[in-house]
């Protein structure tokens, strides 16, 4: 029976999303979907992890946020996210073989077996994965060990994502179950049918056994142990949902849901553009992702993120290290374009042979606020293909999202300019309200996912400066490409 979100009153869902530097936790109130506690802990290690530290700061924020609250006692399910690639392998025994392998895994990361991969899968990628595999992918992590360590490989009896570990853990015993998006982050799901690509699997001589169980991301997995919820101060039977990956659950929290919703721009650690899609087609450089109801969600993902905007912040130009406030302070009062100095991330999947670094007039380097902007700009030129090839005139705004806009208002700025558009910039966790809007939609809180964008309210709203817009249209970016030095081969 659907209860309707007016009669439910205050209907509360803990979230949990397990990111890639750190665990967060927030309890969010479906009648405004605001987020009115929440917690988090830093991880020392940002490519393994060991699962009992993991765990252990997993029921750290929930403890914390749970304490907070005067409605630990009316939280109506638990909501899962996180990182959608890498794995938790377990054994015949169901335990874990440690270490927890995440995304930003470089040990069992080679050019060779990446290579193999695709070579393998082939034409496949393009007919139905939707995405090439990539280190830190699922499918790429296996092949791995599948060569490279065959002792191990024969250890591994089935393997789960990182959403689905903490389920398991809440719900006292793996399910060896997870949901469409996850399963897309592991480069071997069929995203047009729905299921596994049991061809593409047995090509790369992987058993289908050890993949989990597919279900809804909004269906009820089952509830909490009782000693679980006595260890994390819940109240007993409290329903958890398979849950989501971080990318379309931050989407879905942000309001996207119909083909014509905004594209999302998202700068946090790494970098993406995202745009919900009512067909399936696969785009040159861009993934095609399994989304909520019966939808695609086109994203085109870059490494060149904050993660690269932190470490211009720790040496800046050989000085001392900067507060954020004071990079952003400076790349406002540089000129668009920063006075002819650009910044390249790196290679890309549509263009493997660019060189990263600064190029163009490299005497500003030494002006702080050149040498910012143009790292703010060039990270969004690794953007800026995807936005063209997914933004089909069909909104007049966008939207942004990650710590990076969230704090930067002249890094929103020069996004609007860039884009021509308003900005609506989040100021929550998307990831953690997306994933209550699916534990809504599994406990009939909420009757369908059109009630989800309605029920976002934006921090702020940018205005793009047109003067800004057209110099970027008519002069940087065809500037950019013409002079961005690249590797031969």
């Amino acid at each position: 029976m659907v209860v309707g979100i007016e009669a439910c009153m205050e209907s509360y869902v803990l979230s949990i999303d397990v990111g890639t530097s750190s665990v967060k936790a927030g309890l969010v109130n479906l009648r405004t979907s605001g987020i009115e506690h929440f917690s988090a802990e830093r991880y020392s290690d940002f490519s393994e992890y060991n699962s009992n530290t993991l765990w252990d700061k997993v029921a750290k924020v929930i403890r914390a946020t749970v304490r907070k609250s005067k409605a630990s006692r009316s939280i109506l399910a638990i909501g899962i996210t996180g990182q959608m690639h890498g794995a938790a392998f377990l054994d015949r025994d169901g335990q874990v073989i440690e270490p927890l392998i995440n995304w930003r895994d470089i040990k069992r990361c080679e050019s060779s077996i990446v290579n193999k991969a695709n070579r393998i899968i082939g034409v496949r990628a393009e007919e139905s994965i939707g995405t090439l595999l990539s280190c830190g992918y699922t499918g790429t992590i296996l092949l791995w060990i599948k060569e490279k360590d065959p002792g191990l490989f024969r250890e591994i009896r089935h393997f789960v994502l990182f959403t689905d570990y903490v389920r398991g853990k809440l719900l006292g015993s793996s399910d060896y179950s997870t949901d469409p998006t996850n399963a897309g982050g592991t480069g071997l799901f069929d995203t047009r049918l729905n299921r596994w690509h049991t061809e593409a699997i047995e090509e790369l001589g992987l058993p289908l056994s050890i993949f989990p169980e597919i279900h809804s991301s909004s269906e009820i997995a089952g509830v909490v142990s009782g000693g679980v919820s006595k260890s994390l101060d819940l109240g007993t039977g409290v329903p958890v949902v398979y849950g989501g990956g971080d990318n379309q659950t931050s989407m879905l929290g942000c309001g996207l849901l119909a083909s014509g919703s905004p594209a999302l721009i998202n700068i946090g650690t790494a970098a993406q553009v995202s745009k919900v899609s009512s067909f399936y087609q696969k785009l040159l450089g861009i993934d095609t992702r399994p989304y909520f109801a019966h939808l695609y969600a086109w994203v085109g993902a870059s490494l060149g993120g904050g993660g690269q905007y932190e470490r211009l912040k720790s040496g800046l130009a050989g000085q001392k290290p900067m507060i954020y406030s004071a990079l952003d302070m400076l790349s406002a009062e540089a000129p668009p374009g920063a006075g002819g100095l650009f910044y390249c991330t790196g290679p890309s999947r549509s263009d493997p042979h660019r060189q990263a670094g600064f190029f163009g007039k490299t005497e500003n380097m030494e002006n702080p606020g050149c040498r910012t902007r143009a790292v703010m700009e060039g990270i969004l030129m690794d953007l800026y293909p995807t936005y063209t090839a997914v933004e089909q005139g069909d909104s007049r705004s966008a939207i942004g999202s990650g710590k990076a806009l969230q704090a930067s208002r002249a890094w929103a700025q020069i996004t609007a300019d860039f884009l021509g558009k308003p900005l609506q910039v989040t100021n929550f966790e998307d990831a953690l309200v997306g994933a209550a809007f699916l534990a809504g939609l599994g406990t009939g809180v909420l009757g369908s996912l059109d009630e989800c964008p309605k029920r976002i309210v934006y921090g702020s709203e940018v205005t793009p400066n047109d003067s800004n817009t057209r110099f970027y249209r008519e002069e940087f970016v065809k500037n950019w490409q013409a002079r961005l030095p690249r590797k031969k081969g």
